[in-house]
């Protein structure tokens, strides 16, 4: 079996330097003898030794010059000495280099060879007086040529060289930026003029002076010299132990650029991805040096080089992982066959093989002929590219591709390849195909998106072939049905293309992760940039966008610094409306960010559109060099002609949309998941934040780093759970309206953050504060949207919840059995779950997710109270502030079941009962619908029977019933409904009876049934209809003799005080009540709640405060208790509207006290005020206004 060969150049660089007198020695040695060319026309006699550097030039072979110039270099103390040596004692060296020198010299004379001398731009050394010396003593004539034009001339502008920093002691790669004679005072006192070179760094691009270079190739010379390629080989060999090193050597990349070049043996695609990212992210590098262990040396992988023989690599790859070969095995066996699988799994690879086992003629048969077909043009292009790779791969005649055909949208034209023009100038181009040719072979790749229902397949379905082969990946369907043709149905479920991190990533969107296995490297997380982007300043938004984009350009360039990004970055926008946008404002922010880089966009179609440069005629310049002279070119093209291909890095801008619960929502899934699994390494996300969108979820993630997958993150089965409850949603609202199915197929409108959402009521779209998801997959740190919110979907919350749900199904199938000891065993379980979950919003959902409510409602009807007690106990738990779990219970009739169980004769149940709907209520305080279930079932009449009659000494059912009349006071029809039922004088009572926690219920449920509004912060919603009703209240309230008790509960200081101000609020515009209010001697105790108290109570206390101020006695009490620095504060808190407005109001009127002026300006009020001025409600920046006047200096 034939094994991909790939070459990896390595760059070196000397860290060695000895310095001696003033001369620097270079790093290599260099010996050199001369060499006299046959019928070259010149000959160098004499060269600066100083700058042998440059003898690289001289040295190569070259048919029209020749070299005499005589170098040696020894062996000392370990250091390469080149010799002569100039000021270094060269008198000394003896008279060997000068015979050798004047016998190469006459012989290059004899030949009729111009002589040629370099001389430095300051004094000579002694060999080259001595060289000059003996051509005037011998009477030669020759040509003087200064070294400083030579020096240009081998190093001209962007040449690479290796280059000694002064700054930092080293050898460095870098290229010249200009070259320069300057002046320098030598040790002996004396001048001198010498080169220097302006540089700048190769990766870092920072500038730095040099006086001492030299060319690439010498650095590899001496590398190979000093540790030998037995060493190199041996060190390769440790570094990569699943992978054949065959030969290591020098290589030159460039004319300008040597490299040690070592030549691979790679088994299979698995060990080609993890020697690929080992290359990019420096790891292999890392390991190289460390185990050359030599201070000397830095080797440098070429991670550019690396990836051209990557890629030209990876699809002559051919040795199939053991799954595709089982998979390709049972193709070949049967005629007609549809296989199915993920992205990346290598549909079009094993598609490739059968196509090439087709197109290869039999004995005495006529030419075979295959019929390609797929959507695009793009695909088309790139199966042709992937066809012809593989041919030539397999020593096979590359002229079979005249047998292929192709067939694409909109599937009216058979079209073949214009051979052999397309193999001679490389340009992928089609003729028309009339003839009606016998099909060998139909393959139909990514035929999903041609079978959907009311797709026009054109001729596709009138073609005839006794072998077909069709490629399928439902996961990219935006369709809600689809019918394929009766076939042999084959699945394969391994991902190789993709990283780990992509694939779990793109499973989000996925409709059946499990369909999806990686098979792959880890590899970095999908990054992602989400921002919040102005709606209605178009201009605006795309540069946001263009921005962000170039974020993400500029974040792949730093990961993989010194890697090419031409044709291996691919951006995907949604449609070719934000394309044009996007192009103009980031092609200028490209040439700023990236200054030294040439970049141009191109369409996916130009992009494939011309075979690899390996198979085109020959003549071609190498790859190499033509990737150096072309300016890199960035794919950006849209998502809709992406299918079937594949880049390194993908960088997907835009593609955010609404969920709807409608057919729309089919084609963002599909796009966001075909656009993710493009990628083969990183694939990255820009998006502006779109309410209830696809990446709302992103806002609260918290990327954890590391290899292993989060302890808290979910198996990767369960990650594609929310995409196919959105998925079932949308399909169901498609298939109830069929005409939404045609919608389907059109692209949304991206982002359509007006459009109002379905939803079951208003209080299940609330934005509710959520933990923090965990994850090693998504990496949103460079995310700018405020969070976490609650997303309308939520991927990873999903499959953690399925996960958890997964492990109590065992105890939601007791709860269904007929066994009562198992049922109430299982409910104790799952209580225990459900007590864990108080506080885990996830740990509640995954109890539902696992299908415990109905069978828990069903426990509610139980003959025993054990049982009884236990279903509602965990129904309890489970709505707890969880509204989705409310409606859950309520749609498995829940509500009725609850309300009989409060006439239960066991306290335990009628205490867990009471709980539930008290729970229920809770969550529908912005919405009606519980509630009033909740009273038409009778709930109410049997609460209040259940105050009245409940024993003090069992404070849970007390507290319990009225706390849930608490909560369904909110709704103005029930507040009537609680006092026809005689609810007010068990509260009253339950102001002096009850405990603490009963106290605390009653007092705020006699306040909400005296309000006419209400609190949702930060301001008070007035209830209209409640008006009638909370005046009646009142009246009743006062009668039962509420006030005196609740006044009492505000002075006993303990855990009533703030809500027995909050019931007292509707009754301080009593005189009455005020008088009773300040003869208890309550204005300190108020004052001191200003600051002690919650923002939800501070309304309450001031509007009291307020009321009481109508008596200016009460003004000079409220002065004395100290209540302006609090009212100060409370002014400022915009937390509660009521309270900013009320207070400043309160200000006004104690600034009329002397004392209450000077305090109020001692607290710093007239810059609160100032501020609420700008911020506050128009009533608030009124009060504030006139605050402003009154509080201003001078007055």
């Amino acid at each position: 079996m034939r094994r991909t060969k790939i070459r990896m150049a390595m760059l070196t660089r000397n860290c060695a330097l000895r310095r001696r007198s003033t001369c620097f020695q270079l790093p290599t040695k260099i010996s050199f003898e001369g060499r006299i060319v046959p019928g070259a026309r010149t000959c160098w006699i004499s060269f600066p030794a100083e700058y042998a550097a440059c003898w690289d030039m001289l040295t190569r072979k070259s048919p029209t010059e020749s070299v005499a110039c005589i170098f040696q270099a020894n062996e000392d103390a370990g250091d390469d000495k080149p010799e002569p040596d100039p000021g270094c004692g060269e008198e000394d060296r003896g008279k060997g280099w000068q015979s050798k020198w004047l016998e190469k010299v006459r012989e290059a004379v004899g030949k009729g060879q111009r002589l040629k001398v370099a001389l430095p731009p300051g004094q000579l050394g002694a060999t080259q007086k001595m060289e000059l010396a003996k051509a005037e003593e011998m009477g030669w004539s020759y040509e003087v040529v200064d070294v400083f034009d030579v020096l240009e001339e081998q190093f001209p502008k962007g040449h690479l060289v290796d280059a000694w920093c002064e700054t930092t002691k080293s050898w460095l790669r870098a290229t010249v930026e200009k070259q320069d004679a300057v002046d320098i005072e030598q040790e002996d006192g004396c001048s001198d003029t010498v080169v220097r070179w302006t540089l700048r760094r190769q990766l870092s691009k920072e500038i730095f002076d040099s006086s001492c270079i030299c060319s690439t190739s010498a650095t590899m010379k001496a590398m190979l010299d000093c540790v030998g390629d037995a060493k190199l080989r041996g060190i390769l060999m440790e570094c990569l132990p699943h992978v054949d090193v065959l030969d290591i050597g020098t290589h030159r990349l460039r004319p300008d650029l040597v490299a040690l070049r070592a030549k691979l043996h790679i088994k299979s695609i698995g060990t080609l991805q993890k020697l690929r990212n080992r290359v990019l992210d420096g790891e292999l590098e890392r390991e190289i040096n460390g185990r050359l262990a030599d201070p000397r040396w830095e080797v440098g992988v070429s991670k550019s080089q690396f990836l051209r023989m990557y890629d030209s690599s990876l699809r002559a790859l051919d040795k199939l992982t053991r799954h595709q070969r089982e998979r390709l095995s049972v193709i070949r066996g049967s005629d007609m066959v549809h296989l199915s699988a993920p992205a990346g799994a290598g549909k079009t690879f094993v598609a490739v093989e059968r196509v090439i086992d087709a197109l290869n003629p039999a004995a005495d048969e006529p030419a075979p002929r295959v019929l390609y077909v797929a959507a695009t043009v793009e695909l088309i292009y790139y199966f042709v590219q992937w066809l012809a790779v593989r041919i030539e791969s397999q020593r096979k005649d590359v002229g079979l591709l005249s047998g292929l055909l192709v067939l694409f949208k909109p599937y009216k034209q058979l079209l073949q390849l214009r051979m052999p023009a397309v193999l001679q100038e490389g340009r992928i181009e089609f003729d028309d195909h009339d003839k009606n040719d016998k099909l060998d072979l139909l393959v139909i790749d990514e035929c999903h998106s041609m079978y959907q229902d009311g797709v026009d397949r054109g001729i596709i379905d009138d073609l005839h072939c006794s072998r077909r082969l069709l490629l399928s990946d439902n996961a990219q369907s935006s369709a809600v049905t689809a019918t394929f043709p009766e076939m042999q149905k084959v699945q394969m479920t391994e991902v190789v293309r993709s990283t780990r991190q992509i694939v779990l990533g793109a499973a989000s969107f996925q409709v059946n992760a499990e369909a999806a296995v990686p098979a792959g490297t880890d590899g970095p997380p999908v990054k992602s940039y989400i921002f919040e982007a102005p709606k209605d300043d178009e201009e605006e938004r795309m540069k946001q966008y263009a921005r962000r984009v170039m974020d993400a350009i500029v974040h792949v360039d730093n990961v993989y610094s010194g890697v090419s990004l031409h044709k291996r970055l691919a951006l995907f926008v949604p449609n070719e409306k934000f394309l044009t946008k996007l192009k103009k404002v980031l092609s200028p922010l490209l040439c700023d960010g990236l200054p030294d880089r040439k970049f141009r966009f191109v369409k996916q179609g130009e992009s494939l559109r011309w075979l690899p440069e390996s198979l085109r005629s020959a003549g071609r310049p190498r790859a190499e060099e033509q990737e150096e002279r072309r300016q890199e070119e960035i794919i950006l093209d849209t998502v809709d002609v992406v299918d079937g291909l594949e880049h390194l890095i993908v960088i997907c801008v835009g593609l955010d949309a609404p969920i709807q619960g409608e057919a729309r929502d089919l084609v963002t899934r599909a796009d966001l998941y075909k656009g993710l699994t493009r990628a083969q390494l990183l694939a990255v996300v820009v998006s502006e934040e779109v309410e209830d969108g696809w990446f709302s979820f992103l806002s609260s993630v918290r990327y954890e780093d590391g290899n292993k997958q989060s302890k808290e993150e979910a198996p990767s089965k369960y990650q594609s759970h929310a995409a196919a409850k959105v998925w079932q949603a949308a399909a169901a609202d498609a298939l109830q309206k069929p005409a939404k199915q045609e919608a389907a197929s059109e692209k949304p409108m991206r982002p359509q953050p007006e459009v109002a959402r379905k939803t079951k009521t208003p209080a299940a779209s609330r934005q509710k504060k959520v933990p923090q998801q965990v994850s090693n997959i998504w990496d949103a740190r460079s995310n700018e949207v405020s969070g976490p919110k609650k997303p309308a979907f939520d991927p990873l919350r999903a499959a953690k919840v399925q996960s958890l749900a997964d492990l109590l199904k065992e105890d939601v199938e007791k709860l269904r059995g007929a066994d009562v000891e198992a049922q109430v065993y299982a409910a104790e379980e799952l209580m225990v779950a459900s007590m864990k979950a108080l506080h885990n919003y996830d740990n509640r959902a995954s109890i539902a997710a696992a299908g415990a409510i109905p069978p828990l409602v069903e426990l509610l009807s139980s003959s025993t109270p054990e049982a009884q007690a236990a279903a509602a106990g965990v129904l309890r738990n489970l709505a707890a502030d969880d509204y989705d779990n409310d409606v859950l219970i309520a749609e498995a009739g829940g509500i009725p079941a609850l309300v009989e169980l409060l006439r239960s004769s066991t306290p335990e149940v009628q205490a867990a009962a009471a709980g539930v709907l008290r729970n229920l209520a809770a969550d529908d305080y912005d919405n009606d619908v519980l509630s009033v279930l909740i009273a038409e079932a009778g709930g109410i009449p049997a609460l209040v029977e259940l105050l009245r009659s409940s024993d003090p000494k069992d404070p849970t059912v007390q507290r319990n019933a009225a706390g849930a009349l608490k909560n369904l006071s909110a709704n103005a029809d029930n507040k009537a409904l609680i006092a026809k039922a005689g609810g007010i004088p068990p509260l009253v009572s339950c102001l002096t009876t009850g405990t603490a926690w009963a106290q605390q219920k009653a007092a705020a449920t006699l306040g909400k049934l005296a309000m006419d509004w209400t609190f949702v912060e930060p301001d008070i919603v007035p209830l209209p209809e409640a008006s009638e009703i909370a005046e009646a209240n009142r009246a009743l309230i006062a009668s039962a003799g509420a006030i005196p008790r609740l006044i009492a509960l505000l002075m006993d200081g303990g855990e009533c005080v703030e809500v027995a101000a909050y019931a007292l609020r509707p009754f301080s515009s009593s005189e009455d009540t005020r008088v009773a209010i300040v003869d208890a001697g309550a204005i300190p105790v108020l004052a001191n709640l200003l600051t002690r108290s919650r923002f939800f109570w501070q309304h309450s206390i001031v509007g009291i405060l307020n009321d009481l101020a109508e008596n200016m006695e009460n003004v000079a009490a409220i002065v004395e208790a100290e209540a302006v620095p609090g009212l100060v504060e409370v002014m400022g808190n915009n937390r509660n509207t009521k309270a900013q407005e009320l207070a400043a109001e309160l200000l006004l009127k104690l600034c009329a006290h002397s004392l209450g002026l000077s305090e109020a300006k001692a607290s710093g009020a007239l810059g609160v005020a100032a501020q609420l001025e700008v911020s506050g409600t128009p009533e608030a920046q009124e009060a504030a206004k006139r605050l402003v006047a009154l509080l201003r200096p001078g007055r």
